[in-house]
C-alpha cells in the first residue's frame, strides 16, 4: 500500500500528542506501506519544522 503523509497529517499529529514522528516512524517501520513523497511535500515539512 502506498502512503502519502500530507503536511496536514503531520500538523494534526503534532497538535494531538506533540509527537508527529510516531506517525512517520510507523509508516517507515511497517513493510506493508510504501511512503510516497515529493519535493514539494518535503519543502512543506521543512517549512513547518522551521516555523
Amino acid at each position: 500500500m502506498k502512503v502519502i503523509i500530507d503536511t496536514n497529517i503531520v500538523v494534526s499529529a503534532a497538535i494531538a500528542d506533540k509527537n508527529p514522528e510516531v506517525v512517520i516512524l510507523f509508516v517507515i517501520a511497517n513493510s506493508d506501506f510504501e511512503w510516497v513523497v515529493s519535493a514539494e511535500i518535503i519543502a512543506e515539512y521543512k517549512a513547518i519544522r522551521l516555523g
